[in-house]
């Protein structure tokens, strides 16, 4: 029990942080708060150039880390040859053809087509997310997710519904960065249903693609062996506390601090992981085997 208090307890924070710096800000609920789906509450904020060339360097130094491993200590492997001569698996083929269905119904703009585009976006993921499986199992010997571990992928679509549900409500207190202009087309209790089918699809994809780049010897190869770090105790502390803050000034400044809802649950949630001495993204890079995370 002692392992997961200090889990328990950065989860209670993460989500009532914000309530208090929305509290303090609004003296209450920030506006839209409890519309679902989110709508738009306030005025698009223009266009920064200072945030988008920040934003760019950043994607450029990790694009520069992809392309250029060994000049962040990556070690030179050898790549290992891998069976690629399977068979498609029986789902693969209807996924397909249910994803390229759902696809023309969704961007044909033809009207008799309309209606049934609001009731693509489900299959389309799923579709697309059972023919990334089916390559996985072609290129992987028969082993995928849906072949070999069906109870993980369900799983992975039940945390993924919650997890989303969290972003949601995390997403009332930077005032709606992303909302849903068409809100009007299901009933409340639609919404919440269509929704929760939807948010089942993220961390499958996320996944599915995982296993798909790992069956390619090149890449999966190419980060094998990088740099060994491991972080020390204090660190891991004050990381700790300073990705729970970041959550309360989200909540009071949440134009500015928008972009601490994606990124400072890293900071915020690994360090606790860690701490209880369970396994997080980070925890590979004790034993150089870096690929996990950068894939």
């Amino acid at each position: 029990m002692k392992k997961k208090l200090l889990l328990i307890l950065s989860t209670f924070l993460l989500l009532i942080l914000p309530v208090l710096g929305g509290f303090v800000k609004w003296h209450g609920f920030p506006p839209g708060f409890g519309h679902f789906p989110a709508q738009q509450v306030v005025p698009v904020v223009p266009f920064n150039q200072t945030v988008f060339i920040f934003g760019c360097l950043f994607a450029a130094l990790l694009l520069i880390i992809i392309l250029f491993p060994r000049l962040f200590g990556f070690k030179k492997s050898k790549p290992k040859k891998t069976n690629t001569k399977g068979k498609f698996p029986v789902w693969f083929w209807p996924s397909v053809v249910v994803t390229l269905l759902s696809w023309f119904f969704m961007w044909v703009p033809i009207a008799i087509f309309k209606t049934i585009s609001h009731y693509t976006f489900v299959p389309l993921w799923w579709g697309f997310i059972l023919v990334l499986d089916g390559f996985v199992y072609k290129r992987n010997n028969g082993i995928s997710l849906v072949s070999s571990k069906p109870n993980t992928i369900k799983l992975l679509a039940v945390v993924s519904c919650v997890s989303w549900f969290v972003f949601e409500f995390l997403n009332y207190f930077v005032l709606e960065n992303w909302y849903y202009p068409n809100g009007e087309i299901f009933s409340n209790f639609g919404n919440i249903s269509w929704q929760l089918l939807s948010y089942t699809t993220v961390l499958p994809a996320i996944f599915e693609w995982y296993l798909l780049l790992k069956t390619f010897s090149f890449m999966k190869d190419r980060y094998t062996y990088g740099p060994k770090i491991k972080v020390s105790k204090p660190v891991m502390i004050i990381a700790l506390i300073l990705g729970l803050s970041l959550f309360f000034f989200m909540g009071l400044f949440p134009t500015i601090l928008f972009w601490v809802l994606w990124v400072s649950l890293i900071p915020a949630y690994v360090p606790a992981m860690e701490l209880s001495g369970y396994w997080s993204p980070f925890s590979p890079y004790a034993k150089q085997e870096t690929g996990r995370l950068l894939f």
